[in-house]
């Protein structure tokens, strides 16, 4: 009985009498009760009540029930409640309506309270676990919060270290080339928790933009002059041609913008064969993009609309390579931040196209 009494039921109902006739249908089972006149008054509960379903009428004055279940599964808060409508209307077109409407069940006036009961029941399971599912998700979230937190101070040590012998001019050429391994492998680790970070703040929303005046034209050459060298230990040519007309300049976060394109050369570089091409292509026809086309092993057609997802593991076409992680995760929040657009399609006959589309 003390699980049932901590289950809250929103009776939302115009008429006195079909409230109470259903809070002592349910009364047997111990649940706690609330009462709604009407959609206001329900809207006005939920915020303060932790509502573990509701039932709800059709027809009530000013805002009827389906539009009050619209709203209630538009709401983040309060789309994943259980919503039982109750209503006199029976028909194929009603039942129709109410499912359209996001309604999880559906029963007909008069009630019979075995049957409501045994609903109500039903719905408590669904609301249970999916709260038992948010729950443990957020204990992952937490947990590898606390992990990515409490592994920057020993890399931050290892990249100071790994700094400091890199520039001990008593060290042999080997031991030089060996720590400078361990020096740019600990800045790819760094460079993977920021993005964790940074991609946590986006999803919460705690992630602002600061735009400036920023000159794509330099900012691109200077992400390619970073990545040149790496390019060049492949034998990778790596080019960037200014377009002939001017690029107004554009208002971005510099910082985010820089590493989202560091992010897109970056994987071109590392998915490429040696002796290839990557182009790097701003334009400015109907919006201002930017291509990243490389040569590479390609991304399969059916994986360029869910490459962006989070950890998504894809297997580059014929090459036995599979290619995860968060850095294409990272650049589809930063665009959508910047209300643009990023997107991949194949290069012809062989590689992949990677577009990023800025705002007007």
């Amino acid at each position: 009985m003390s699980t049932q009494l901590q289950n809250t039921i929103l009776i939302v109902d115009d008429t006195a009498t079909v409230r109470e006739t259903l809070e002592s249908l349910l009364y047997p089972a111990g649940y706690k009760i609330l009462l709604a006149e009407n959609a206001q008054q329900a809207l006005n509960i939920l915020p303060n009540e932790p509502v573990d379903v509701i039932l709800l009428d059709v027809m009530m004055p000013d805002i009827d029930g389906l539009t009050l279940c619209r709203q209630l599964k538009a709401h983040p808060q309060w789309q994943h409640i259980p919503i039982i409508i109750i209503t006199a209307l029976n028909s194929r077109q009603d039942l129709i309506a109410a499912l359209e409407a996001g309604t999880d069940e559906f029963l007909t006036k008069p009630v019979n309270g075995i049957e409501l009961r045994a609903r109500v029941r039903s719905m408590l399971r669904l609301k249970h676990q999916f709260d038992e599912l948010q729950r443990a998700l957020k204990l992952r979230e937490d947990l590898s919060h606390m992990i990515v937190h409490d592994m920057r101070s020993p890399l931050m040590a290892i990249m100071g270290f790994s700094q400091m012998m890199k520039d001990d001019t008593n060290l042999t050429a080997s031991q030089t080339e060996d720590i400078g391994v361990i020096h740019r492998l600990a800045n790819q680790v760094n460079s993977f928790i920021n993005d964790l970070l940074l991609i946590a703040k986006m999803e919460a929303n705690k992630l602002g933009i600061n735009p400036s005046s920023v000159d794509l034209v330099q900012l691109i050459t200077k992400v390619q002059t970073g990545q040149n060298i790496i390019a060049q230990s492949k034998n990778i040519k790596l080019t960037f041609t200014p377009p002939p007309e001017t690029i107004a300049p554009q208002m971005v976060d510099a910082n985010l913008i820089e590493r989202v394109i560091d992010n897109l050369i970056s994987n071109a570089v590392k998915y490429s064969p040696k002796n290839s091409t990557i182009t790097l292509r701003l334009q400015n026809e109907t919006h201002l993009q930017l291509q990243v086309i490389d040569e590479g092993y390609g991304i399969p057609p059916e994986h360029h609309g869910t490459i962006f997802n989070k950890f998504e593991i894809v297997n580059l076409r014929n090459e036995g390579i599979t290619q995860t992680g968060l850095g294409l995760t990272f650049c589809k929040l930063v665009m959508d931040a910047h209300e643009g657009d990023i997107s991949v399609k194949s290069n012809v006959p062989k590689g992949s196209i990677f577009t990023i589309t800025f705002n007007p």
